[in-house]
């Protein structure tokens, strides 16, 4: 790849492109796996072939460490079980209240802020806490 007619980027991009055959091999059918040592260890594809370093397009933030992101994806999937259904359901009921067809408006007509005021007066009424679905 070092020898062929290819500006410095793009030759760049075709050992980013080995690079990632190799580090999938394993999953590879046996004909299809690089059967050498992991090339150009502890470079990057710009430095092998010498082309500039970075563009703007480049991410450069450190990869999170393993164990912090499966305390976060754990955390992500506590938030969407316990307090998904209810982000979905105030954000339903939202929408209803701004198009005007919640069930609480039906004798409601008038601008946004005179449903909203019959809404909230309606919730105090029932006993029901703001933006909980009271059906």
């Amino acid at each position: 790849m070092l020898g062929l007619d290819r500006n410095g980027r793009r030759k760049s991009d075709l050992i980013t492109a080995l690079r990632v055959l190799w580090l999938f091999s394993e999953r590879m059918p046996a004909q299809c796996r690089l059967d050498w040592d992991f090339p150009w260890a502890g470079r990057t594809a710009k430095e092998v072939v010498g082309a500039p370093a970075g563009t703007e397009r480049e991410n450069k933030t450190p990869r999170i460490a393993d164990d912090t992101m499966e305390a976060l994806l754990a955390w992500v999937l506590v938030m969407i079980e316990e307090a998904g259904p209810d982000i979905r359901d105030a954000w339903h009921e939202y929408h209803q209240l701004e198009a005007g067809r919640h069930h609480s408006q039906t004798r409601c007509t008038g601008t946004r802020e005179e449903r909203l005021r019959v809404y909230l007066s309606y919730c105090r009424k029932m006993g029901v806490p703001q933006g909980v679905n009271a059906s």
